[in-house]
């Protein structure tokens, strides 16, 4: 095997299957190695194999497709370039994917209400007063960070007791602004909803 050989290898994700059952969707992964970064798209493929699978969207970095309980739409992450994950949708029916957040964290995946009129979803909440929350605070000015956990920090997150994750839930009647529901110093994630539409539970 050789270095150039990582751009011949492909991952796919998890399939979400469509509501009645006929169609799955997911999402592939690959180097870019002339780019120096990775990108992703989603696919759509008839479960009988009756055609090839096709692709969806066209990146350039898409993951988690989520099929609306109503099968009119998919939602899925686009990371842009530099950028972060961020949820948009897209109608099934023909149309461009509309972006639905705009969080400085970016956000988790979808978890759809069962009449798809609304997204739950988790994401990460930078504390105030942190470098890249307030443009007067620069890196030297921040305080300091008491780290008693094996994990406290990771890639392309940076420090994780000072960007909690937490549960989110927007709307898609209207244009407003997604709603925290969750705050605290802890995690929030893996949310989802009750058949009557009336819970979200999460761990």
């Amino acid at each position: 095997m050789k270095p150039t050989d990582i751009a011949q290898l492909i991952t796919l994700s998890p399939p979400a299957l469509s509501p009645d059952g006929r169609t799955a969707a997911f999402a592939t992964s690959r180097a870019d190695v002339a780019a120096n970064e990775y990108r992703g798209q989603i696919w759509i493929a008839p479960v009988d194999a009756g055609a090839p699978p096709r692709p969806l969207t066209n990146g350039p970095r898409d993951s988690a497709p989520r099929f609306s309980p109503d099968g009119t739409r998919l939602a899925f992450l686009r990371t842009e370039p530099g950028g972060k994950p961020q949820l948009y949708v897209l109608p099934l029916d023909g149309g461009e994917p509309r972006r639905i957040t705009d969080l400085p964290g970016g956000a988790g995946a979808a978890a759809w209400s069962p009449d798809s009129r609304s997204i739950a979803f988790c994401a990460r909440v930078p504390e105030s007063g942190r470098y890249g929350t307030d443009e007067k605070v620069s890196p030297e000015q921040e305080a300091p960070r008491r780290i008693t956990g094996l994990q406290y920090r990771r890639d392309n997150v940076g420090f994780l007791a000072d960007r909690r994750e937490h549960v989110f839930v927007l709307g898609l009647d209207g244009s407003g602004e997604p709603v925290q529901l969750t705050d605290g110093d802890h995690d929030d994630s893996d949310v989802t909803w009750s058949p009557d539409g009336q819970w979200l539970a999460f761990t």
